[in-house]
């Protein structure tokens, strides 16, 4: 881990993330200090017949690793997404594109020998979106969950324009109910990544750094 994450971990910021999550190898060793519009898959799953055997996903973690990072209005998804692609070169897919000619691409692209990461801005928005892809694409490592209160979220969307003020709260109240499925179903799972996005957003980034590098030590190690 660098000096920066370090020094992260340890005492750079005694408010600490303190949100629970799963009890895979990623929370236990958060806890224990290491750190401190889509349409493509919005069909629900289809009913197998049957006798029916589910097929096997195109790709597995050991093709490619996937990396969500899912948030509401303001919660600041694209600043820390261009963040982690700088720092730590994952390549960005749009959820608004074609998601699996994208990772198969990035597939094709990788150095021989070196598995490719690739990161998705608010994607999944369902529970259904999320079943879909793993299903039929490849599993997702991990979710970034940038968490921000309704208040403070509608704060930052009026201050930049207070014309949307309607529109805020009823974007902000869609996330929210859709969300929270996602959020408990990869906290049980244990690959969630919770932060909280109230702070400004160097201290978020400062947070988010120090986890995301554990994490992806996990997956290097191949225990994500």
């Amino acid at each position: 881990m660098s000096s920066r994450a370090a020094s992260t971990a340890s005492t750079a910021h005694p408010r600490q993330d303190t949100r629970p999550s799963g009890t895979s190898a990623l929370s236990l060793l958060l806890l224990a200090g290491a750190v401190a519009g889509c349409t493509l898959f919005a069909k629900s799953t289809p009913m197998l017949a049957e006798g029916e055997q589910p097929k096997a996903a195109k790709y597995t973690k050991r093709d490619v690793s996937v990396v969500c990072i899912i948030g509401g209005p303001a919660a600041g998804k694209s600043t820390q997404m261009q963040n982690i692609v700088k720092r730590f070169g994952l390549t960005q897919v749009k959820a608004s594109d074609d998601i699996p000619k994208q990772i198969e691409a990035a597939i094709a692209s990788a150095p021989k020998g070196k598995k490719p990461r690739v990161i998705l801005e608010g994607f999944p928005t369902t529970i259904e979106q999320s079943d879909r892809f793993e299903r039929d694409v490849c599993p997702i490592l991990v979710v970034l969950f940038i968490d921000l209160e309704a208040k403070q979220a509608l704060a930052r969307l009026e201050q930049r324009d207070k014309s949307i003020q309607n529109d805020a709260r009823i974007n902000w109240k869609r996330f929210e109910d859709k969300s929270r499925a996602i959020v408990k179903r990869f906290r049980d799972e244990g690959n969630i990544l919770e932060i909280t996005g109230e702070w400004p957003a160097d201290e978020v980034w400062e947070q988010i750094e120090a986890k995301f590098e554990s994490a992806l030590e996990l997956d290097d190690r191949g225990e994500l």
